[in-house]
Parts: structure tokens; C-alpha cells; sequence
């Protein structure tokens, strides 16, 4: 998933998809209906392509209260007004 971040104002658009297509989207929408900078978490580790695989993997993650460990987002929290989170899960 391809790293966004074209920062206009002080709010930050953050998503989250295992596909990356449908959130992904939606986040574009809100940034050129209200501006601002579009970034996307990614997993240190990758989810599997396996639909099966990864449904599984995130019910397990669930179960235990797993948080997967992201990539820095190589953003400046502090400078932000506010963030808008869009989060997707396929469980």
C-alpha cells in the first residue's frame, strides 16, 4: 500500500484496510472534500493474501487483544488539529 501525505491543513485523513481499495477511497473523498493530509497504517508484518488465512488471523487477534505492531507514519502528531480515522475490519 502506497504511502500518502500531502499535508494543507492541520488535520490528518489515517486509514486502515486489509484491501486497501474501498477505505482507501472513502479517505480520498473526505481529503478533497475538507483538504488536509491522507495517510495509510500498514503492518510491520503483512497479512496474508489468503482471504481465509487473514479472517482468521484477525479473529485470533481479536480474541487476545492483539495489536499488530505499524510502521512509523513518519508524521508529526503534535502539529495536528485533529485526525479522522477510517478503519475497516473484514471479521
Amino acid at each position: 500500500m502506497a504511502r500518502e501525505y500531502k499535508n494543507t491543513s492541520k488535520t490528518l485523513i489515517v486509514c486502515f484496510s486489509y484491501t486497501a481499495r474501498d477505505t482507501k477511497r472513502i479517505a480520498e473523498k473526505i481529503q478533497q472534500t475538507i483538504g488536509g493530509g491522507l495517510v495509510c497504517l500498514e503492518p510491520v508484518k503483512s497479512y496474508s493474501k489468503n482471504d481465509n488465512e487473514v479472517v482468521n488471523q484477525g479473529q485470533e487477534e481479536v480474541k487476545r487483544g492483539c495489536k499488530p505492531e505499524l510502521k512509523p507514519l513518519g508524521v508529526e502528531v503534535k502539529e495536528l488539529n485533529e485526525w479522522i480515522n477510517l478503519l475497516r475490519t473484514k471479521l
